[in-house]
């Protein structure tokens, strides 16, 4: 008859222990930190840093745009909210943003053509509001004088 024994080195658990506890320190920190430019239903909202990753991401969410922006903006989002700015926010909060936190600064807003919106007879748009490369907020929209907007989100 063979007994066999193990042991276990007190180092290996140590640096087990270790690892978990930094693992469960960065998911403490990060966790909490909800980002307002997260969408439900749509890719993370993080890294648009240039153009292929602006078209990239409404092509995700199923809109087929051109491939270039027919406009570039800056545009300042007030430090107090009107009417307007109220209504439109509501709007985004049916998207899963909210312009709340950026209160004062100043953004950048991509306006796309949308080719794929079938229930429309005129040209439909969507606009990108970026903050540091982040989308923050957007709407798909015609310009027509009885046109529409709506919140960002997925044709389907």
């Amino acid at each position: 008859m063979f007994i066999f024994t193990f042991r276990r080195k007190k180092t290996r658990a140590a640096v087990l222990a270790a690892a978990a506890f930094a693992i469960f320190a960065v998911l403490i920190m990060h966790g909490g930190q909800r980002d307002a430019a997260v969408f439900s239903g749509a890719p993370e909202a993080m890294g648009v840093s240039n153009n292929e990753q602006r078209v990239f991401y409404l092509e995700s969410m199923g809109f087929l745009v051109n491939p270039d922006p027919v406009e570039t903006e800056e545009v300042t989002i007030p430090d107090e909210f009107g009417d307007v700015y109220t209504r439109y926010n509501e709007l985004q909060r049916e998207a899963g943003f909210d312009l709340e936190p950026y209160r004062g600064e100043v953004c950048v807003r991509y306006t796309y053509q949308i080719h794929n919106f079938d229930e429309a007879e005129y040209t439909v748009y969507a606009n990108l509001l970026t903050f540091e490369d982040r989308i923050i907020g957007g709407d798909i929209c015609s310009r027509e004088l009885d046109g529409f907007m709506m919140p960002l989100k997925s044709p389907a």
